[in-house]
C-alpha cells in the first residue's frame, strides 16, 4: 500500500507573516520528508523593505528568514536541495551569487536564477525560494 502524503503549512515567529491569508512560509511534507519554503523577500517584522537599493542586503536578508524558516522544521541551510533566484536586474546576479556563497561555499544547491520584471513591491529587488530535503524529518 502507498504511503499516504502528508502536509503541514508552518509560520514560524522571526520572519514577516506572509501578505495573504491563503498562504504559508513554508510546507513541510511527508513521506520524504520535504520542506518546499514560499519566496522570501527582504521585509522586516512589520513588512518593512529591508536594503532598499541593495541587493547584497536583501539577499542576506531573504536567506536569513529561510534559515529560520528551516529551523523550525529541525533543517539547516545544508539541507536545502533546491534553490530559485528570483532578480529584477540581471546586472545584480554577481553581487547575489557572492552573498549565497557566504552560506553556501561549497556543496551548493541546485540553482536556478530567473529575470522577472517586477517582484510585489518595486524596492524589492531579489525573491528566493528553496526545497530542503532534512534528515529524519520532524
Amino acid at each position: 500500500m502507498a504511503s499516504e502524503v502528508r502536509k503541514r503549512a508552518v509560520n514560524p515567529p522571526g520572519v514577516p507573516a506572509p501578505p495573504s491569508p491563503h498562504m504559508s512560509a513554508s510546507v513541510w511534507v511527508a513521506p520524504g520528508p520535504l520542506v518546499f519554503l514560499s519566496g522570501q523577500v527582504a521585509r522586516d517584522l512589520e513588512r518593512n523593505v529591508v536594503g532598499r537599493g541593495d541587493v547584497r542586503a536583501q539577499t542576506r536578508q531573504a536567506l536569513e528568514h529561510i534559515r529560520t524558516i528551516l529551523q523550525a522544521h529541525g533543517a539547516t541551510l545544508q539541507d536545502v536541495v533546491k534553490l530559485t533566484v528570483y532578480l529584477t536586474d540581471m546586472t545584480l546576479a554577481g553581487a547575489t551569487a557572492e552573498v549565497r556563497r557566504e552560506y553556501w561555499p561549497t556543496d551548493g544547491p541546485a540553482s536556478t536564477l530567473v529575470a522577472v520584471s517586477a517582484l510585489g513591491d518595486p524596492d524589492i529587488l531579489v525573491e528566493i525560494d528553496v526545497i530542503a530535503a532534512p534528515p529524519g524529518g520532524e
